[in-house]
């Protein structure tokens, strides 16, 4: 088929068949503490990706459609009785996932992957019954076998799918284009006895031995764009005629993926779904996500859904749906219930008729504790939570005198724990207030330290992978309160690092320092880089040696403070080339 046809046909499929149609569940947010810290997954892809085609205007909130939990019946048409039966044990899922057995939430997992099956299965229905591309915001567990899993796959979703539809007499032809990063060892375990079914797959080079009738094409490790989209051709030149396509549209081949071992730019992975989804035209096409283990991994099936939605959006640069999603429920929140005063008596008007004087509880003066509890609620923090295993969450204050505390506290292992410890004050920032975060810690009491995992100072167990959520909430309660934004001041170099992308230095200075320093230390581990800061400091021209200096820090939340931290830009970058040419290179 020539490039022009393909154009033509990606256009009919637009026009023809319409909006995308979208499966979702909020349990699509991996219910796994720690996943960044530990691996450097990212847990809220399929979130992320929801919320930009959203806003975007890609999707309308009518073709999203709630992802259901599959039955048991429908999956053991293709997994063993055994095989399911061991999935509520934690002691099965450990070498699945990669991660600590001690923070495993059996049954939120299982309902995260059994909503995924759930969602490709409708995809799929749909796709065939209506010819219209269908796209799950998770799926693609292309390792899982049918009496075992691994590789972060338990229940293989396109396997259980065909089997569901041959069940409900579905005859014709399936083609399986798996261009995750990975080979489909599992999928094509699960769906040898079926001759009606062909797969073809593109991936780095690996150990698994090739099977007969699959065309499996490998690329040497570190491929680029140009090697990698010329497999994508040959793949597409060998696809059969097919009633149904499966699209595993992995985001592992890019560059920055620590398991999948090519080398592929965002652009080039665009491009790839665009000849894709130009080639397949108007077969009916059930799209999947597959693999991606980056932060960024959501911004290629973002593209992906794009070009299914026939658009040339892409996800521009600083765009923050963790941010977005705050804002939007930020904005239904009533603050009466915040404050208990939309209560038929409040506690204030209680206390009044009794004679006495009420507590003065509110946090920062405005919040109360069911406020407090309420708002998380709304937010999905506490329910986030819950998914990860901790029995029973609920919101501690002391607002007695400053600064003022809050808690998250749950029950783990019979014991109350505190998950969320934050103490907050106000502080001016040049002329304007702000919510000051005097301590911040999120906690996963459930695990120690280890090698991978090692303490960075100041913290007092590992974190909870909650750090984005808790930081946009912070900022809306500044909003809420009227104040410019939020602040802190950083005790340790690994804390603003994190912190980077969100808070700026007030002083410009401090700033440019700040800068110097992150580019002369880009390739020591952040652990080693605090305590090098901390302790000995850098060696410089002038002889000193350049130590951490915690500055004060501010994430704006009025645009009158970033117009005034954007006027200190050009002397912060002034000084951070003057500074980093006096730091002496490090052995």
């Amino acid at each position: 088929m020539t490039r022009p046809d393909r154009r033509l046909r990606g256009f009919l499929r637009r026009s023809v068949h319409g909006p995308i149609a979208v499966w979702y569940h909020p349990t699509f947010r991996l219910p796994l503490a720690g996943l960044e810290s530990q691996l450097g997954i990212e847990p809220r892809r399929a979130d992320d990706v929801l919320t930009w085609a959203l806003d975007l205007g890609l999707i309308r909130p009518a073709d999203v459609h709630e992802a259901p939990e599959a039955s048991w019946a429908s999956i053991r048409l293709v997994h063993d009785q055994a095989y399911l039966a061991s999935l509520d044990r934690r002691e099965t899922l450990a070498p699945i996932l990669g991660v600590d057995v001690r923070t495993i939430p059996t049954e939120s997992m299982l309902e995260t992957w059994r909503r995924s099956v759930g969602a490709t299965v409708e995809a799929a229905q749909w796709a065939v019954e209506r010819r219209r591309p269908a796209l799950a915001l998770l799926g693609g567990f292309h390792h899982a076998y049918p009496d075992r899993g691994g590789g972060f796959c338990a229940l293989n979703d396109v396997a259980v799918a065909v089997a569901v539809l041959r069940d409900q007499g579905f005859r014709g032809r399936v083609a399986i284009l798996d261009l995750d990063a990975h080979p489909p060892d599992g999928t094509a375990a699960c769906l040898s006895g079926d001759q009606r079914v062909h797969i073809l797959s593109l991936s780095a080079e690996s150990a698994w031995e090739q099977v007969e009738g699959i065309v499996d094409l490998r690329l040497p490790p570190g491929s680029e764009d140009e090697a990698y989209l010329a497999g994508v051709e040959r793949l597409l030149d060998q696809l059969p005629d097919a009633d149904l396509v499966f699209y595993l549209a992995g985001a592992d081949p890019l560059r920055s993926d620590p398991f999948g071992g090519l080398a592929c730019t965002r652009a080039g992975l665009r491009q790839r779904d665009r000849r894709v989804l130009a080639h397949l035209g108007a077969v009916p096409t059930a799209i999947l996500p597959a693999g991606g283990y980056t932060n960024r991994a959501w911004h290629v099936f973002a593209g992906t859904l794009a070009e299914a939605a026939g658009s040339c959006l892409s996800v521009v640069p600083g765009y923050d749906p963790v941010l977005r999603r705050t804002i939007d429920i930020f904005r239904t929140l009533d603050p009466g219930s915040l404050t208990g005063e939309d209560e038929w008596i409040s506690p204030e008007d209680l206390y009044s008729a009794l004679g006495m004087s009420p507590p003065e509880e509110r946090l920062l003066g405005f919040y109360t504790r069911q406020g407090v509890e309420y708002a998380l609620s709304e937010y999905g923090l506490l329910s986030s939570l819950e998914r990860m295993g901790f029995d029973a969450p609920r919101v501690v204050i002391q607002a007695r005198n400053y600064p003022h505390l809050l808690r998250v506290v749950a029950e783990v292992d019979g014991q109350d724990e505190v998950l969320i410890d934050v103490s907050l004050s106000r502080r001016r920032v040049e002329r304007w207030e702000t919510l000051f975060v005097e301590w911040l810690e999120l906690r996963d009491p459930r695990l120690p330290f280890a090698e991978g995992r090692p303490r960075l100072p100041g913290q007092t167990a590992p974190g909870l992978g909650l750090l984005a959520e808790v930081g946009h909430l912070l900022l809306r309660m500044a909003v809420r309160l009227d104040l410019a934004g939020l602040s802190f001041i950083p005790s340790y170099y690994h804390i603003a690092w994190i912190a980077k992308r969100q808070f700026v230095a007030v002083d410009p200075e401090a700033r440019g320092r700040i800068r110097a320093l992150t580019r002369h230390l880009a390739g020591v581990g952040l652990l080693e880089a605090t305590h090098l800061l901390d302790g000995p400091g850098l060696q410089t021209e002038v002889g000193e040696r350049a130590r951490w200096e915690p500055p004060l820090m501010v994430y704006p939340g009025v645009a009158e403070l970033e117009a005034h931290l954007a006027a200190g830009e050009r002397r912060a970058e002034d000084v951070a080339e003057t500074f980093q040419s006096l730091l002496i290179p490090l052995d």
